[in-house]
């Protein structure tokens, strides 16, 4: 006590304290004093004893996380980490509260996240982290990102991190295992084989069928058709593909070949390059001359064009092409002396024809021989055959004469003269009929005269001539011109009753088809060939008429006869 206290006078004693640390509960806390006298007594116990009540707790746990630990996650992809933490304790968040990044490089943006809004006690708030695999390795590889979930003061309310294995890199590996026919290998020319290739798998990926052999260039195959690998092959497996090709034909040279491929992944990357790689052996060149036209000492008329042909067979193992040619050698029948070459394979045993256009030299006097040469040669302009055409001209004389005349009647006026021409050297021909001259061109055989008259007989012979002079003439041939009938004479009409009128004429001809017969009303009647009467009926009595009659056949009708007329009788 500081200073005296007289009896019914207070002291008051001050003690500092400090209240203890609020719980999550109401907690009271007492503490005992005593005031004592100098000896030591007690006079009066004393104490202070409070309540703290429940006090403000923070408190967090994660309530959820996807790609939870080691969660296989591919090289080099992009996700998305969610932590879904629970408010536990008993204060509410705000902006105050914070993700912050520890250590790791999974994320890009290591900046604190804050929550942007208020989470009440046993509420939730999910945190999202942008992140990134790293890219694959040769073996799996382990990646740790951490954080940490702060309150204002920056205590660690709740240690966070994302753990992710990132697989061994898948990687595409082949390599040729074996092939058949190997490399370079000798193919009869024109044979059928199958080409196959036996790859590895060296790589960690399993292939399917989106790995494929793919045609890239050459002419061996039969069929350029992509072919996909059917199942699966395993790393460390092996794959056959076959593919179906024909040896080129063969030449006169040893020839090599190649035809390429190539196998490739899905994504159309190529894996292996792979070739068919072949040698046909050279073969024979051999040829004969298999027909021509225009043999030795053809004779060919002077001035003509005509067209030398061969037919070459190959006789040899070696195929013709292009290389091979027709060259000419010497001789002037040909205008156009260029090479001619064979446009397409001819193979052994096969044929080809060569044509070439030629003119037989101008006539002259004698008969004259004409030859030309021309070779067959290779590629190595190596003759392989000689060909030769050798024509006689014959010299000038005069035609043969024509035979055969025939005279045909066309019709009433006009007449046809045909003969066989048995030369090929005459400039016409000269026909004679009566005191006439027809002058007719070359290689003609019949002349057709017109302006005759009925029943006009006329007579032909021909012959032929040119420079040199006239041939023989034929024998002398004679025709009519068809002619129409004599017109009939002697009509008469005489009534036989009161009905009917006979009509009688004298028949002059023996060519008519029949006989008309008109009465003044122009109403006619027919009769047949040979015929020289007629009896008009259904008249009445008493009846006058009068009648003409003419003869007809199928080249015209003669005149009208003069008219005759009769009466029927009368009836009593």
């Amino acid at each position: 006590i500081s200073g005296m206290v007289a009896p019914n006078q207070e002291y008051t004693f001050y003690v500092p304290m400090k209240a203890p640390l609020a719980q999550n509960t109401n907690k009271t806390y007492r503490e005992d004093w005593s005031f004592t006298t100098p000896a030591g007594g007690q006079l009066l116990p004393l104490w202070a004893q409070i309540v703290v009540p429940a006090g403000l707790v923070d408190g967090a746990k994660l309530d959820w996380e996807n790609y939870p630990n080691n969660t296989p996650v591919k090289g080099g992809t992009a996700f998305t980490k969610t932590w879904k933490i629970k408010n536990t304790g008993t204060t509410t968040w705000n902006s105050g509260y914070k993700l912050r990044h520890v250590s790791g490089n999974l994320s890009s943006d290591h900046y604190d996240i804050t929550i942007p809004y208020a989470v009440a006690p046993n509420r939730t708030y999910s945190f999202y982290v942008s992140m990134k695999a790293p890219a694959a390795q040769n073996t799996d590889k382990t990646y740790r990102e951490e954080w940490k979930l702060i309150n204002p003061t920056e205590n660690t309310l709740l240690p966070l991190w994302t753990q992710i294995v990132v697989p061994a890199a898948l990687v595409d590996g082949a390599e040729l295992n074996h092939e058949s026919p190997a490399p370079k290998a000798s193919i009869k020319g024109g044979t059928t084989f199958a080409k196959s290739w036996k790859i590895k798998n060296t790589g960690t990926t399993t292939w399917n069928n989106g790995y494929k052999l793919k045609y890239l260039n050459g002419g061996l195959s039969t069929k350029q058709t992509t072919l996909s690998i059917a199942g699966t092959v395993a790393p460390g497996r092996q794959y056959t593909f076959k593919v179906p090709m024909r040896a080129p034909v063969t030449r006169n040279i040893d020839k090599f070949y190649l035809e390429e491929w190539h196998f490739v992944n899905p994504d159309g990357k190529r894996l292996l390059l792979l070739n068919a790689n072949i040698k046909v052996p050279a073969g024979t060149d051999i040829a004969k001359l298999d027909w021509e036209n225009y043999p030795a000492n053809t004779f060919v008329p002077g001035n003509t064009t005509f067209t030398k042909a061969w037919k070459i067979k190959n006789t040899g193992t070696a195929t013709w092409n292009s290389g091979y040619k027709l060259r000419h050698v010497r001789g002037n029948l040909s205008s156009d002396r260029y090479d001619i070459i064979i446009p397409y394979d001819i193979a052994p045993k096969q044929t080809y024809s060569f044509y070439v256009s030629m003119n037989a030299p101008a006539i002259q006097s004698t008969n004259q021989t004409c030859t030309e040469q021309w070779k067959f040669i290779n590629q190595n302009d190596k003759q392989l055959l000689l060909l030769q055409v050798s024509i006689v001209v014959k010299g000038k004389s005069k035609p043969n004469a024509p035979t055969d005349p025939v005279v045909t009647p066309l019709n009433t006026t006009s007449m046809q003269f045909s003969w066989k021409d048995n030369s090929d050297n005459e400039n016409g021909f000269r026909i004679v009929s009566g005191n006439k001259e027809i002058w007719k061109n070359a290689n003609t055989a019949s002349h057709v005269m017109t302006g005759l008259t009925s029943g006009q007989e006329v007579c032909f012979q021909v012959q032929s001539y040119n420079e040199i002079g006239y041939s023989a003439l034929t024998t002398k041939k004679c025709a009519k011109t068809y002619s129409i009938p004599n017109a009939p004479t002697n009509f008469k009409a005489v009534a036989l009753d009161n009905a009917r009128i006979k009509l009688t004429w004298n028949d002059n001809s023996n060519n008519e088809t029949g006989f008309r017969i008109r009465n003044g009303a122009n109403k006619k009647q027919t009769t047949g060939a040979n015929t020289s009467y007629y009896i008009w009926t259904g008249l009445a009595p008493g009846q006058s008429m009068c009648f003409q009659v003419q003869s007809y056949n199928a080249y015209g009708s003669s005149d009208w006869s003069d008219s005759r007329c009769a009466t029927t009788k009368k009836v009593d």
